[in-house]
């Protein structure tokens, strides 16, 4: 499932804490200007909560072109008592996510979700109150209080086409809405690039790709990373190498002497779904 067209691949947390590089190239790190920590996340380290203005995680230099596909996905994790009504000051407007330098312009893209209740998907906005607003949906408390999969898509090939998917599930989508007219650089995690719209939740696992990824594409990687144990079996296969940076593997059960593909995962149990190695086992995996 690993692919050329990931530009980033943020953990944000693993092993001794925050982890701000990029895995799918040494491009792009995040910097934390603020006081962003790591904490407990979905899988293995995620941040702690953004508590104010002063909390982001920025790059200035990741982009997409003009009305290139995209596909934007996170972990993000709210609280109900910082939502809305049981925190009636939190209301207002807060981004999840945004891409350009500010939200108000045509070349940007931007995700208003904090409370999983009316978010709006934008790529491209036409100035304030234009076309580029979509009301998608309203979502139940369930929301609220855990882990939720997040997936914003662009498709430009059909018919300019916006979906945002919520835990593998489509929950809204639209057509034929304005598009960018030129590239669109810098990415800002837990509001805009401007400083404005702070989002007060954590956050794990951020990836950007330049491709519009499908519905089933979109479910199995939260199927994938909502329970890793589910997709990993032993199975007759052959010896793989898959690189030096995976090199850090806990134990995996498999039958004395066989041999099967295991996934490997690093010490402090993040999984690398995309990526596996067959072997010879004695009971475990070393």
């Amino acid at each position: 499932m690993w692919d050329s067209h990931y530009l980033v691949v943020w953990h944000l947390a693993d092993k001794e804490g925050l982890d701000l590089s990029n895995s799918a190239d040494p491009k792009f790190a995040l910097t934390n200007p603020g006081p962003v920590s790591s904490a407990l996340g979905k899988i293995g380290g995620g941040t702690k909560k953004f508590e104010d203005s002063t909390y982001y995680l920025d790059n200035a230099g990741v982009s997409i072109g003009r009305n290139e596909a995209v596909t934007i996905s996170m972990w993000k994790r709210i609280l109900a008592a910082d939502g809305y009504p049981q925190n009636a000051t939190r209301h207002g407007n807060h981004i999840t996510f945004a891409m350009g330098a500010d939200h108000d312009l045509l070349n940007s893209v931007t995700l208003w979700a904090p409370y999983f209740c009316d978010p709006h998907w934008y790529y491209a906005k036409q100035g304030v109150g234009g076309p580029g607003i979509y009301n998608l949906w309203c979502g139940p408390p369930s929301y609220y209080d855990r882990w939720v999969y997040i997936a914003a898509v662009y498709d430009p090939g059909a018919s300019r086409f916006k979906g945002l998917y919520l835990d593998g599930n489509l929950v809204g989508s639209s057509t034929h809405g304005p598009t960018t007219t030129g590239t669109v650089t810098g990415f800002r995690i837990g509001q805009d690039r401007t400083g404005r719209a702070s989002d007060p939740s954590q956050f794990d696992e951020v990836r950007i790709s330049n491709t519009a990824r499908t519905p089933d594409r979109i479910k199995t990687e939260f199927n994938n990373q909502n329970d890793p144990a589910s997709f990993y079996a032993i199975g007759e296969e052959t010896i793989h190498q898959c690189g030096t940076r995976h090199q850090e593997a806990l134990r995996v059960p498999g039958p004395p002497r066989t041999r099967g593909r295991a996934v490997l995962r690093r010490a402090s149990g993040r999984l690398r779904p995309e990526h596996s190695v067959d072997h010879t086992t004695t009971g475990t995996h070393q």
